[in-house]
């Protein structure tokens, strides 16, 4: 099929800068995000089993998921858990490129024994990313950026088994609109 190392190599030089550029959410440093600019929510705010109880801050909603409504607009919706498990989600009003926040996890004592799933969704409900995190537990500081413009995301939504009671504080979150450098 190649007769020579240099096809090899012409093939990897044009296709490398496609997989390179692949876009996703990459895990940052809570430190980075200037609460100054930030869109703030300070909690704490618990994962709850059954009805709505999605409530607006200023430039978001808490709930306990997300979903898409009847126009394919995404919305705040009840919870609904795989089985044995919690969430809690955050709709932002604008889209966002960076969020910052400290997940709330009892852990029962075994630290780093409980799985936290991350998910970043964008406007039409797709799945930009997902980030497996075994927090501490306790109050665990956990930060997330968007690696491009395509991956920007307008929610956030953890997971995470109902044996670790979660939640979130000190949410901090940059919008695309400031201009990430």
């Amino acid at each position: 099929m190649f007769k020579r190392v240099s096809d090899i190599a012409l093939l990897l030089s044009l296709f490398m800068p496609i997989i390179a550029s692949a876009q996703g959410v990459t895990e940052s440093n809570y430190q980075h995000v200037d609460p100054s600019h930030a869109i703030r929510a300070d909690g704490p705010y618990m994962a709850r089993s059954g009805g709505d109880g999605s409530f607006r801050l200023r430039d978001l909603v808490i709930a306990g998921d997300v979903g898409l409504d009847a126009r394919g607009r995404l919305v705040p919706t009840p919870p609904a858990p795989p089985e044995g498990h919690s969430t809690l989600a955050v709709l932002f009003d604008e889209d966002i490129c960076v969020v910052a926040v400290v997940v709330m996890l009892d852990v029962g004592g075994v630290r780093n024994s409980v799985e936290v799933a991350f998910d970043f969704i964008d406007r039409d409900g797709r799945l930009i990313e997902r980030e497996i995190r075994f927090p501490a537990g306790g109050n665990t500081r956990q930060a997330f950026s968007a690696d491009g413009f395509a991956s920007r995301f307008a929610a956030l939504r953890l997971t995470a088994p109902e044996r670790g009671a979660l939640g979130i504080s000190r949410l901090r979150a940059l919008p695309c609109s400031l201009g990430m450098s």
